[in-house]
């Protein structure tokens, strides 16, 4: 669970770089309508029993939909 504190040693891997190439202001961008969702996974991926992992995914929705409701 994510409320609980991962102790001991633990192997870390780099999975993925990010390099940003370019940067805009947020009224230009084309993002407003993504909604992160941390239950929407590729095939073969399965979430854990984390009920974190439900209730993100809610809070997200919720989000986007502020995000929507407040635009010109």
């Amino acid at each position: 669970m994510s409320s609980v504190q991962w102790t001991g040693e633990h192997t870390e891997i780099v999975a993925a770089r990010f390099t940003a190439k370019a940067a805009m202001s947020e009224s230009d961008g084309q993002c407003d309508d993504l909604n992160f969702d941390p239950m929407v996974l590729s095939e073969g991926f399965a979430p854990s029993e984390d009920p974190m992992l439900l209730v993100r995914s809610m809070i997200y929705a919720h989000g986007v939909g502020q995000r929507l409701s407040e635009k010109d």
